[in-house]
């Protein structure tokens, strides 16, 4: 039988691609990240660049779009004495970006999940097999003795072998070679991966610049009321990938479900009426990427309140009582019992999350229903509310 062609280099970078939207190496939009470009050619310019970068901050900021442009800028200039002061973001027609952007330029390498022959799909994390490439990729005669670049997008996607193996190879990198390590969980990453490269961290986009961002992807914001855009502001995080799943999945819909759930939880029994509606309808077949969408919009609510939200609220109003007041100044000590409470709230937050996490791990591993997750976890944040 004859085997089956190797996807091609293109087909391996849309692992990530979300639906009618173009892959960072179909555009050149990256915005909001100035102050990173400015670092990288600094360190350029001064012959001081570090043989790897971390590339890190929340999913879907541009990481991999800036790694893309950058090395462009840097093959297209590969002597320093001819290297403009600004890396300039390279268009979609610029020929150096088309063939890193398509897997074809011989001195870049861009590793990502590879494809499942077996099932059509790709990959959930990074194989060894795809890091062991590089051996390969450094035999390569490099183009005009120029940089050999490789992107590893992303680093929280290899397994424990895949590591191992990029470490080895960030220990004793080969001659006039980058790594742009992208990660969107660095505290994730072993200590030694993260010793080994230079920081580069991407912060969230604003608002004026994720909105710019999803108009320059088509993505048409016009028909949303000012209400509407601060809820997909608020859970996007200054993510465009977030945004636009939310925009896709009608995200706002499911976070207003989603609250409703919680207002009648805050206020006695929980409405298991309409969280056995939700359960019904995000446990069906082809509602995964909603069941995912709900996971993220819980991980929010409950980020928010751990940081500060519920918790401030919860002292404010105990020092806002009247009868608290003139017991104790505003400057007081909150007292031990309330801290007690307040510190027991967080501990069962956190608890309700990594239960929610292990029990979505085990699901995916043995393909299990997935209504009791959710039933489960509106159950549990009753509890705590």
């Amino acid at each position: 039988m004859a085997r089956k062609p190797e996807p091609t280099d293109y087909q391996r970078l849309m692992c990530d691609r979300l639906e009618n939207i173009a892959y960072p190496g179909e555009h050149s939009n990256l915005l909001g990240h100035d102050d990173a470009l400015v670092e990288i050619s600094h360190a350029y310019k001064k012959q001081r660049m570090h043989h790897a970068w971390l590339v890190t901050g929340p999913k879907g900021t541009g990481k991999a779009t800036l790694a893309l442009a950058v090395a462009a800028y840097l093959l297209r200039y590969p002597d320093i004495s001819s290297t403009p002061d600004q890396i300039a973001i390279p268009g979609p027609s610029d020929d150096t970006f088309r063939l890193i952007s398509r897997g074809g330029h011989p001195n870049v390498l861009h590793i990502t999940r590879p494809l499942n022959e077996k099932t059509g799909k790709f990959r959930r994390e990074i194989t060894v097999d795809e890091v062991r490439k590089l051996r390969t990729f450094f035999t390569r005669t490099r183009v005009q003795d120029s940089w050999r670049i490789c992107i590893i997008d992303s680093a929280d996607e290899l397994n424990i072998s895949a590591t191992n193996a990029l470490l080895k190879i960030l220990e004793e990198p080969p001659e006039r070679t980058l790594f742009f390590v992208l990660a969107n969980y660095p505290g994730r990453l072993l200590p030694t991966i993260r010793s080994r490269c230079r920081q580069l961290h991407l912060r969230p986009l604003t608002d004026e610049n994720l909105y710019l961002a999803l108009e320059h992807l088509g993505v048409k914001l016009s028909h949303l009321d000012d209400s509407e855009l601060d809820t997909l502001y608020t859970l996007s995080q200054g993510s465009v990938r977030r945004a636009i799943n939310l925009f896709q999945l009608d995200g706002i819909v499911l976070h207003h479900k989603f609250g409703e759930i919680l207002a009648a939880n805050s206020q006695g029994e929980p409405d298991w009426l309409k969280i056995h509606k939700l359960a019904d309808e995000l446990s069906r077949v082809n509602k995964d990427e909603q069941f995912r969408l709900l996971l993220d919009i819980t991980q929010i609510h409950i980020s928010n309140c751990l940081r500060n939200n519920n918790t401030l609220n919860d002292m404010n109003s105990f020092n806002d009582k009247p009868e608290s007041q003139s017991a104790m100044t505003s400057q007081s000590p909150v007292p031990a019992h309330l801290k007690q409470t307040m510190l027991s709230r967080l501990a069962q937050l956190c608890e309700v999350w990594e239960n929610t996490a292990a029990s979505v791990s085990l699901a995916d591993s043995y393909n299990l229903d997935r209504k009791q997750i959710i039933l489960n976890l509106f159950g549990s944040l009753a509890r705590v509310h």
